[in-house]
């Protein structure tokens, strides 16, 4: 659950150095994985018995449907170890993923390995709901998918560090079901997996320059925020070129982490004021 990936888009087996990276910018500070951290992971992850991967989507049924004038669509939750043994699935997905990504990656000088891409998606850590016709009840020929990770938010550098979060690395659909609403409604149903197995937040992991992201965060979901922080790492450069390829939205659903937010900026705020009051009191004299 803390794979740090390669060269596909997640982590480094490279590292590069730049003067004054990271100014202004919030780090996140490496502590240890607290207990209930790890609790929350292995409850989302397997079943009670520890060992079998968890259907995070089971109890969801009615979202995972998707009607809409005459689009009718199935959404059918996979884990990574039925991923890497399903050849069609697999070849569809990397296939898609390398259509619609390649040059985007290339773009940015960050690079596509086929390889390091295809280890990625059939890692056991890998979930998967993919989209199918309604009327292919033997989920056959899919149109579209979404990849996530049950993980830490410091797995994107690859340390067991911060808040348990439902990551969103990939999703793609087919154009023939395209700007109709799919996407946005295989996101707000991980939102609802994240809040159900109570995670803190939702991060969606993107290439540099990808207007289709861009638009369906600003446009179609709310609550998103861009993450300066999330690959900065006190003491390290090592993922420079991650900062430099890929932005990371994500979303607090931690009532507790919203409220401890929300206090320290009533304080800042509080502090400022009386700077100012201060200042102008001063120059009054």
């Amino acid at each position: 659950m803390f794979r740090s990936k390669g060269k596909a888009g997640g982590g480094s087996s490279k590292s590069k150095s730049k003067g004054g990276r990271g100014k202004g910018i919030k780090k996140y500070r490496a502590l240890e994985t607290p207990s209930d951290h790890i609790v929350k992971l292995r409850e989302a992850l397997f079943l009670k018995d520890g060992k079998t991967d968890k259907d995070v989507t089971a109890p969801l049924q009615p979202f995972l449907k998707f009607e809409k004038g005459e689009t009718k669509l199935s959404y059918k939750f996979v884990c990574g170890a039925d991923f890497k043994k399903n050849k069609d699935l697999t070849k569809f997905a990397f296939e898609t993923a390398k259509a619609n990504l390649k040059a985007k990656y290339e773009s940015t000088g960050y690079g596509w390995d086929d390889f390091e891409r295809k280890s990625e998606m059939c890692d056991q850590c890998a979930r998967f709901i993919f989209v199918f016709d309604k009327s292919d009840t033997k989920f056959e020929k899919p149109l579209g998918f979404v990849q996530f990770n049950i993980t830490l938010q410091g797995s994107l550098i690859g340390k067991m560090t911060g808040l348990p979060c439902v990551l969103i690395n990939d999703i793609h659909i087919m154009p023939s079901i395209r700007r109709k609403g799919v996407a946005t409604s295989l996101l707000k149903l991980l939102s609802v997996v994240a809040v159900r197995e109570r995670m803190s937040y939702v991060m969606i992991k993107s290439i540099k320059g990808c207007k289709e992201m861009d638009s369906l965060v600003s446009k179609k979901l709310k609550n998103f925020s861009l993450d300066d922080g999330a690959y900065i790492t006190l003491e390290s450069d090592e993922f420079d070129e991650h900062a430099d390829a890929f932005v990371v939205y994500s979303r607090c659903i931690d009532k507790s982490v919203l409220k401890a937010k929300a206090e320290k900026e009533n304080v800042q705020a509080l502090a400022q004021k009386l700077a100012m009051q201060l200042k102008t009191k001063e120059g009054g004299k």
